[in-house]
């Protein structure tokens, strides 16, 4: 009896390095027949004291109140090998947990049925409390560990299934061939692959702002590129329309002499007074900064153009008006022109040289007019004339 206690007590002298070594160790059966109180069940040889001034970490017991000697006694002499093992057995599923426990790692199915078998009910109560408080910090003894393969393809399962729905519902809202429903619903990601490419991706670039983001980048990356092509268009063709082009993108980036110097070679023959060469003359004789010289010029359109009608050309007469300082004509110019110009500009420059002269009130009215037919315009109407809308909001709010 003694050798085998020396044999325990040196086994669980340290509660964190007891591991199940020969003196101490337990199967499952084992320890199922030593709980029972079976003594059959009992490890002959292999079976620890845990009860001998210490408990089963190897720590000293509390010491004991008055009037207990003789109930230790009574108790210690009724102890059976059986008990004995059963208490070894109870101290190596504590130190199983609490090693677990400390390194933070899952527990075997195995470990986990040894442990729970030979606990005694208050220490099993005490490790359901301690799971508990892993199962709260997602730590669950049982659980399959979070990057383990059959988690991870159960995953893409979902994820494979919620695409192929989304697919489908495309696919028959679309009006698609409804070979795609049986490809999507029978190939899995080949399906999808195989839609994605061929009805998605070619959507996707013909729609309309694709298209435009597609320009403003290709504008980014290389400003100059329709300059070039058209300057190369018009010395190749030398035609009027490739002129003019040309000069058109010139007033664009801003290089003015060179643009009028391009409309006036084009003016030439039976082109010699153009109405469209013409105003682009004025156009870029006002970004230049010769609001005179562009009144000028569209006044010669008129006279020889007697029935051209462009509100952009009337636009920019009135502006020249403005800008040579007739502000009376440019209001008159203005005023006949808002009403009836395919934007939101005119009435905003009208209203802003209304506010210039004081008339603020009258401003105002005209400001909230061109509001009130925005609200009921086409959206893209809206989105075009942003910049026009805001200022005609603030002057609006005056």
């Amino acid at each position: 009896m003694r050798g085998r206690r020396g044999a325990c007590d040196a086994a669980a002298g340290s509660a964190r390095d007891v591991t199940l070594g020969d003196n101490c160790a337990v199967t499952p059966s084992d320890s199922r027949d030593a709980a029972a109180g079976d003594d059959a069940g009992a490890i002959s040889g292999k079976g620890c004291n845990a009860a001998a001034g210490t408990d089963a970490f190897g720590a000293p017991d509390a010491p004991a109140s008055p009037g207990d000697g003789a109930a230790g006694a009574a108790v210690a002499s009724s102890t059976t090998p059986a008990r004995t093992a059963a208490a070894a057995a109870a101290a190596t599923a504590r130190i199983i947990l609490e090693r677990r426990q400390t390194t933070r790692e899952s527990f075997t199915r195995q470990e986990y049925q040894l442990a729970m078998a030979v606990l005694a009910p208050g220490e099993s109560s005490r490790g359901e409390r301690s799971r508990a408080e892993h199962s709260r910090s997602g730590r669950s003894e049982l659980s399959f560990r979070a990057g383990s393969p059959r988690n991870d393809m159960s995953l893409l399962l979902i994820i494979s299934l919620v695409i192929q729905v989304l697919l489908i519902v495309h696919c028959i809202k679309t009006g698609r061939n409804s070979l795609w429903i049986w490809a999507l619903a029978l190939l899995s990601y080949a399906g999808i692959i195989a839609y994605v490419a061929v009805e998605l991706v070619p959507d996707l670039f013909r729609s309309g702002p694709a298209r435009r983001a597609a320009r403003g980048m290709k504008k980014a990356l290389d400003p100059e590129a329709n300059l070039r092509r058209y300057a190369e268009e018009a010395r190749v063709t030398g035609g009027v329309a490739a002129r003019q082009r040309y000069a058109d993108e010139l007033t664009r980036h801003g290089r003015f002499e060179e643009a009028i110097a391009a409309y006036r070679e084009a003016l030439k023959g039976l082109y010699e007074h153009d109405p469209n060469l013409l105003l682009g003359i004025a156009r870029a004789q006002f970004g230049k900064g010769e609001p005179s010289a562009a009144r000028a010029t569209l006044d010669e359109l008129a006279r020889h153009n007697p029935d051209f009608r462009s509100p952009e050309a009337q636009l920019l007469y009135a502006r020249a008006l403005e800008a040579e300082g007739n502000v009376a004509q440019a209001l008159e110019a203005y005023r006949a022109l808002a009403p009836a110009y395919p934007g939101a500009e005119a009435s905003v420059r009208y209203a802003q040289l209304l506010a210039a002269q004081g008339e603020h009130a009258q401003a105002a009215n005209v400001a909230r007019e061109l509001l009130e037919q925005a609200r009921i315009a086409p959206a893209h109407y809206r989105r075009a004339q942003r910049d026009w809308l805001d200022l005609a909001e603030r002057l609006a709010a005056r």
